[in-house]
């Protein structure tokens, strides 16, 4: 996983665009789940704790990654890959491991660069919620549905949840 954040924020920074998760498939047209006004487009995750959790312990607000979107050279971006980066050279071990590379340490370059007004958050994670309502959120209802897969759900048998094409929404 961390490699593939590396790889996503290495894509955004030098080509910009628009990332997507595989397992995401998307029910709106991209520019509801996305700003495409905006230097750059997030979503919000909800807090979590770190994996072995102590009763002191406190929730690391994060920002979702799932759906990424912005211009090439976007200073979010380069914040990402400049704390990844040195993570890795200075062996950094975080009991949230999503410090290192994914939702908590975008929020923490979000924090960084906000101020430029030029970041925008289209959804939210709705990974509270049952199936079939899981997914990003926004602000015209669910953009992206999170495929399940055969480890979610054993009544998927043998089939595979990875084509979209198998599933039929209303």
């Amino acid at each position: 996983a961390y490699r593939a954040d590396l790889f996503r924020y290495c894509a955004l920074y030098t080509e910009g665009g628009v990332y997507m998760d595989s397992d995401q498939l998307l029910l709106r047209p991209l520019e509801d789940a996305v700003s495409m006004c905006g230097g750059a487009s997030i979503g919000y995750d909800i807090p979590q704790y770190p994996i072995d959790a102590k009763p002191e312990d406190t929730k690391v607000p994060g920002m979702q990654m799932k759906l990424l979107a912005g211009e090439p050279g976007h200073p979010l971006f380069g914040c990402m890959l400049e704390n990844i980066v040195q993570h890795v050279r200075m062996r950094h071990i975080s009991r949230y491991p999503l410090n290192l590379t994914g939702p908590t340490l975008l929020a923490t370059c979000y924090a960084r660069h906000v101020g430029r007004g030029d970041i925008s958050i289209t959804y939210r994670d709705t990974r509270p919620a049952r199936w079939p309502y899981s997914g990003m959120m926004g602000a015209k209802g669910l953009v992206t549905f999170e495929v399940p897969s055969r480890s979610h759900f054993s009544e998927l048998g043998s089939q595979t949840a990875n084509s979209a094409s198998e599933f039929h929404y209303h």
